[in-house]
């Protein structure tokens, strides 16, 4: 057989920092694009042997067909290494070994931990790890016994507070008055926000910030800096374990699905950006909710369009709803105050007429200015406040789509991220369907109507969806 060696590639001080971890627990912890997938995938592939069997488990199967496994077959392509790979039941690859061997890895979803029970693991990998649930953390470590011996455990991913599980499982707080004192040595012991804290014994993690990473576009880190509170930044760019009080979603909250059921009422809510193509978004965010309360984030339309884009890509909207669901899906449309927000909504109602379209006046503060960035305001919490209680109560779905990955980002950073348009649009149809606002169940039978307002041929347009349905 040929003597194998896996083709170098490039790869940055932090990165090479953590091929060398040798504790049994190695994390890989950073700010946005600085290689943390890339590099967990390459250490797995540099340090498996001939017969052992990985395990690499994402938060969600998104993650896993998205990010996860494409990027495991890219580094091994990129070092030569690669096999062959199958997409089900599971996806897996196999891969050639420096001591001339076959190993194999399999992806794996976090979502229902305890399907990660089973056969043991020569070592495991957890992707996005602080978007993972700790159960899945600690079923998935009890695989590692492969052969009689316990193999690594790789976590890669952008740090949450100091309250998260993954902080947790890498480092532990020291009494800073006994520093010094009673064989309390303050060796390794390191500071972290005002307080101090020893790595636990058998776990080592590397810290990594965006700007360490050499081979991102240049222009990249300003990019996103730009989009972010200085706190949210420190988190999401610095890689710092920031505890930040306004953070009101966390991704693990939501479970996703592969559709919402028929049966369920249905409001499609539009926030519109105020100065189309410069920089905000208008978004069409259609939530449904089933008999038993549970919520689906069906789907997002968005852009930044003109006024006439806009309003096109609204009434074509409004009309594939329509098709789909038989007119019963609900329109609204936040109205700001202002006299160019109420002529506005006006001309938006009667473009819609014939559907069933309203307007949701909201006040309030809308936005605060951080650090000269343009974050959403109190007002905005205070209505999103619902919806994130829905949410930790595990009462959100999402149906899987192309813009899952957008609206997951938008909706966990806030409201310390610049842009709001999706969590407006979500919060808002959701405090609708909450109080049961003109909406229908998804059947053929008719359920609560509330004539809520007779501005802007609202009651004209409800009177036509009632002769519609009466015809049936």
């Amino acid at each position: 057989m040929i003597s194998l060696a896996i083709r170098p590639v490039p790869i940055y001080r932090k990165q090479a920092d953590f091929i060398d971890v040798r504790e049994k627990i190695a994390g890989f912890v950073g700010g946005r694009g600085c290689g943390k997938t890339w590099i967990g995938a390459y250490r797995v592939q540099r340090e498996a042997r001939h017969g052992d069997p990985w395990m690499a488990i994402s938060p969600d199967a998104g993650v896993v067909h998205e990010t996860t496994y494409p990027t495991f077959i890219e580094v091994a392509k990129e070092t030569g290494c690669y096999m062959r790979s199958v997409g089900s039941p599971y996806p897996r690859v196999w891969w050639r070994t420096h001591d001339d061997g076959i190993a194999d890895i399999v992806f794996r979803s976090a979502e229902v931990p305890k399907k990660l029970r089973g056969p043991s693991k020569a070592g495991i990998w957890i992707d996005e790890a602080s978007v993972c649930n700790e159960e899945a953390f600690t079923i998935a470590l009890a695989t590692l016994r492969h052969r009689g011996k316990m193999g690594p455990c790789l976590m890669t991913l952008t740090p949450k507070g100091r309250a998260h599980w993954t902080f947790e499982a890498f480092y532990e707080e020291v009494d800073d008055r006994q520093i010094g004192t009673d064989g309390c040595s303050a060796d390794g012991v390191v500071w972290i926000q005002g307080k101090a804290y020893r790595p636990r014994k058998n776990s080592r993690l590397i810290h990594a910030r965006t700007s360490d990473n050499p081979f991102l576009p240049p222009e990249f880190y300003d990019v996103i800096a730009g989009r972010y509170s200085s706190t949210l930044a420190a988190q999401e760019l610095e890689g710092n374990f920031i505890d930040i009080a306004g953070i009101m979603f966390r991704r693990e909250w939501f479970m996703f699905a592969e559709f919402a059921p028929r049966d369920a009422r249905r409001i499609r809510y539009w926030d519109r950006a105020a100065t189309p193509g410069g920089g905000d978004y208008s978004a069409g965010v259609l939530v449904a909710m089933d008999d038993k309360g549970l919520i689906y984030i069906e789907d997002v339309v968005r852009g930044q369009w003109s006024y006439h884009d806009r309003n096109s890509v609204m009434m074509q909207t409004a009309e594939r709803d329509s098709r789909k669901y038989g007119g019963e899906v609900v329109i609204f449309t936040e109205q700001e105050g202002g006299s160019s927000g109420t002529e506005v909504s006006q001309q938006v109602v009667r473009m819609l007429a014939g559907h069933p379209v309203f307007v949701d006046i909201v006040s309030g503060q809308a936005s605060r200015k951080i650090d000269g960035q343009k974050l959403p305001g109190e007002a905005k919490v205070i209505r999103a406040l619902p919806l994130a209680g829905q949410a930790e109560a595990g009462n959100v779905r999402i149906v899987k789509g192309r813009w899952n990955g957008d609206f997951l980002d938008e909706i966990c950073a806030f409201p310390e991220f610049t842009n709001d348009d999706q969590v407006d649009g979500a919060t808002g149809a959701y405090n609708k369907l909450s109080k049961g606002a003109f909406t229908y169940s998804g059947t053929a039978e008719k359920t609560k109507i509330e004539a809520q307002s007779e501005r802007f041929g609202a009651g004209f347009a409800l009177q036509k969806v009632r002769d519609r349905r009466a015809r049936r």
